[in-house]
């Protein structure tokens, strides 16, 4: 059985990480596509509920304005 050893590292231990991902590219890969999908989702709910606020304002200003016209 093939077992690995991990190390723990702290903030001192950047440049040694960083120079261990620029030799070690590919492992850098699954990190930017878990970003860029997390990026698309987050502008999909962005759009959504940005649509959803505009159409309850809209809403409730036409209630507004039915009720205020009722008032007459």
């Amino acid at each position: 059985m093939h077992t690995r050893e991990y190390q723990i590292i702290d903030k001192t231990d950047s440049k040694k990480l960083s120079e261990f991902l620029c030799k070690e590219g590919q492992l850098l890969l699954p990190l930017v596509e878990l970003i860029t999908h997390t990026q698309v989702a987050l502008d999909e709910l962005i759009d959504i509920t940005g649509r959803a606020a505009i159409e309850a304002v809209l809403t409730l200003s036409a209630q507004e304005v039915r009720i205020w016209g009722e008032n007459l």
